[in-house]
């Protein structure tokens, strides 16, 4: 599997892909094209101005991109998340064009980076698609207190399963994710379900780790009009 593309092909989307792949394995994806952001593990979001479809990246010290889709549509430039085991997650409004890619790590996700949008009122969750990209999550995720406690749910098993080491919880950071945009009554949540540490054929900096071996890689994650 060199990457995993979903076209859509309804309404003012039609002709806009989204791609997840490892960049290793990308084989004719410009870096330098790209719109991005320097992502910084908050909650920051860029709102991208006409002016940005034509500058240099990275654009701004962020860790989310929001766009209109008609002038987005226009520019043929990707937008670009990179990730090593956080959450890439774009949301996609079909009634009102707006469009967010999101770097969602744990530090992010527990300031409510994913729910910004819908709660300033720039994207609406009942005309809203969010698609979840490979990420670390469930068994593969362990965490420490240090962690766990930044979150209102920290000591809900559904989201930090108890291990046999009491120091150490099982994050399941996908579950919550979905439940969250979920409640918010976002119309549709497609998690790719790919987990970057047991699927090698996607950077991971935990398998790194692991591994003991440093290196260094991203997953690039990214949509563009065609």
């Amino acid at each position: 599997m060199d990457k995993l593309e979903f076209d859509l092909h309804q309404g003012w989307s039609r002709g806009l892909r989204l791609v997840f792949e490892n960049d290793e394995r990308s084989q004719a994806f410009n870096l330098k094209l790209a719109l991005h952001v320097e992502q910084v593990h908050g909650d920051e979001i860029h709102f991208l101005s006409d002016a940005d479809m034509k500058a240099p990246s990275p654009l701004a010290k962020a860790d989310g991109i929001f766009v209109q889709g008609d002038s987005f549509k226009s520019s043929k430039r990707p937008i670009l998340i990179k990730t090593a085991d956080c959450m890439p997650v774009f949301l996609i409004d079909r009634e009102s064009q707006a469009l967010a890619a999101l770097h969602v790590g744990w530090r992010g996700l527990a300031k409510g980076i994913h729910t910004k949008l819908f709660k300033q009122g720039q994207m609406d969750p009942k005309t809203t698609w969010a698609w979840v990209g490979p990420s670390l999550s469930g068994d593969n995720f362990e965490v420490r207190e240090d962690m766990w406690s930044q979150f209102s749910e920290g000591n809900n098993e559904k989201y930090f399963a108890r291990t046999p080491d009491p120091t150490l919880r099982q994050f399941h950071a996908w579950k919550l994710l979905e439940d969250e945009l979920s409640a918010l009554g976002v119309g549709l949540v497609y998690n790719v379900e790919e987990n970057t540490l047991s699927n090698a054929e996607y950077f991971s900096h935990r398998r790194s780790l692991k591994e003991g071996v440093e290196r260094k890689g991203n997953n690039y994650s990214w949509c563009q009009f065609f």
